[in-house]
């Protein structure tokens, strides 16, 4: 005998998987609808809108589905929004123009005009020795293991709640710095200074090897610079639980923004902006993490109360 299944079985599929739905999930799910959304508004601005809908709307149904499989698939679940921005990244590139008539970059090189004396671009590659410009190669490579290595030390060692803090303070800055490419686009200094005549950086296996994962980049998306403001939760978190792997990260991230800047692909403007919105992510979601109540209701799990004196012992 077959099973019959109502139509409204499979509605209320819907708002079962929502509550089962944690803070990234749903953070993934507004992001989602509401750009689908913006794209169809702004479709007369949008060169070949219904893919880049059909693509939002695929990413919606991914996150949905693994949300629903989190019991028979756990790890797919808990580690996808670390591979996510290499699908939203690209994609909010070919939405910056979507509601400006163009390029801001000028307000930054006017700014940075009147704070520096010489391009700091330019400066960095005459004052910086080849060996060290490759150092700044190796920070700036860096940033693409940062969330990784960190959110695997905490669910290795069973740290739930800074597992899912990390992450979560993540998506929060990706997400902060998309808000700002779609309203302030920028492209960046590799664009901007490409008449000006100026050193070029030096050479080196690094280099290339950085130049090679750039020929997979996008035009735009540089203030605030997304590669600072991710790399800043993993060393906050780290810092806050790990110190001695903080130390590590801290020193990377340095190296990684002075490689934004020398190869030209952010002004010293972006990552000091990026350090911002990745360090006040990072704030917020440990705040909300240290109040059961407010962790509740953002479904994090909140940070474990540290016993006290009398308790230790």
């Amino acid at each position: 005998m077959s099973r019959i299944v109502s139509p409204s079985a499979g509605r209320s599929r819907i708002p079962g998987v929502w509550a089962r739905a944690g803070f990234v999930d749903r953070l993934y799910v507004g992001y989602f609808v509401g750009l689908c959304a913006l794209i169809v508004i702004q479709r007369s601005s949008v060169p070949a809108w219904p893919a880049l809908v059909a693509w939002h709307a695929a990413g919606l149904a991914v996150v949905l589905t693994l949300v629903a499989a989190a019991r028979r698939a756990p790890w797919a679940h808990a580690w996808y929004p670390v591979l996510m921005p290499l699908v939203t990244f690209p994609a909010i590139a070919q939405l910056n123009l979507m509601f400006a008539d163009g390029w801001r970059d000028r307000h930054l090189l006017a700014l940075e005009s009147w704070l520096f004396a010489v391009t700091p671009t330019f400066w960095l590659r005459d004052v910086t020795p080849p060996l060290l410009a490759e150092l700044f190669q190796i920070g700036y490579l860096s940033y693409f293991l940062l969330l990784v290595v960190v959110a695997g030390v905490f669910r290795r060692r069973g740290q739930d709640a800074p597992f899912h803090g990390v992450i979560a303070a993540s998506v929060l800055a990706y997400f902060a710095c998309y808000a700002v490419f779609l309203t302030c686009p920028m492209e960046g200094p590799v664009h901007t200074l490409r008449q000006v005549p100026g050193p070029a950086p030096a050479g080196g296996p690094f280099h290339a090897l950085v130049l090679f994962v750039q020929r997979a980049g996008v035009h735009g998306n540089a203030f605030p610079s997304a590669h600072v403001a991710g790399a800043l939760p993993p060393l906050v978190f780290a810092c806050r639980y790990r110190p001695r792997l903080g130390a590590v990260l801290a020193v990377l991230i340095v190296l990684m923004g002075c490689g934004a800047v020398y190869d030209g692909y952010h002004y010293v403007s972006d990552v000091v902006a990026g350090v911002v919105v990745g360090a006040a992510a990072a704030a917020l979601v440990l705040a909300v993490q240290g109040s059961p109540t407010w962790a509740r209701r953002f479904r994090l799990p909140a940070t474990p109360a540290r016993p006290t004196s009398r308790a230790r012992s």
